[in-house]
């Protein structure tokens, strides 16, 4: 089988846990099951990509492997896999038919979301279980890539890969700070509104 890469989005605290001790994790899991794991670089944002390249098999067994960390063998967890819109075609089908089959053969629920992700190409199909279902989600999908990838090079050259956008900061204007020399008077006087201060005629010292 040929070596592709599935894209995760994950939240900031289930990235935390991938790289935990130095990356012992990651280390584990590419030793063992002949992967490459990796993250997209975090900028302020609250998810990140998680990039799992190897065979459909593999990279199914990895994610499987990761979501009993994140979670247990019982309770159902949701992982976002992120497909691009010509592929995301093909795994929905007419009508819903192969996202059908999908859930049939995996027995994870599957939702796929109509809009792209923005700046991109990539929509997010979701799919929800326990470990089990969600290897087996992984796995049937990574199928459908390796079916159509060649689709994506020869008529979709111009695909944009999702990239979380960092925080943006908001740049506060700068304000001078001005000092007013008076005696107490005066100050009194501006305190009760009785005179009013034109900042365009102070003279500015210093």
């Amino acid at each position: 089988m040929l070596s592709d890469t599935v894209s995760f989005m994950l939240r900031q605290g289930m990235a935390n846990t991938v790289l935990v001790k130095k990356g012992e994790t990651v280390r584990r899991l590419e030793t063992s099951l002949n992967v490459k794991l990796s993250l997209s670089s975090f900028k302020g944002q609250s998810d990140r990509v998680l990039y799992i390249t190897g065979t459909a098999e593999n990279s199914s067994r990895a994610i499987g492997a990761l979501v009993r960390i994140w979670s247990d063998d019982t309770t159902p967890f949701a992982v976002r896999m992120l497909i691009p819109e010509p592929l995301m075609i093909k795994v929905v089908g007419f009508r819903g038919t192969s996202l059908q089959r999908l859930h049939m053969k995996s027995g994870a629920k599957l939702e796929a979301q109509k809009r792209r992700l923005p700046g991109s190409t990539d929509r997010l199909l979701v799919a929800t279980g326990v470990a089990d279902t969600l290897h087996r989600a992984v796995y049937f999908t990574a199928l459908i890539f390796e079916d159509y990838k060649f689709l994506l090079h020869r008529k979709y050259p111009s695909l944009r890969n999702y990239v979380p956008a960092g925080k943006v900061v908001e740049e506060k204007p700068f304000r001078q700070m001005m000092v007013l020399v008076c005696d107490s008077d005066y100050l009194e006087r501006l305190k009760k509104g009785e005179l009013k201060v034109d900042v365009n005629k102070l003279q500015v010292v210093g």
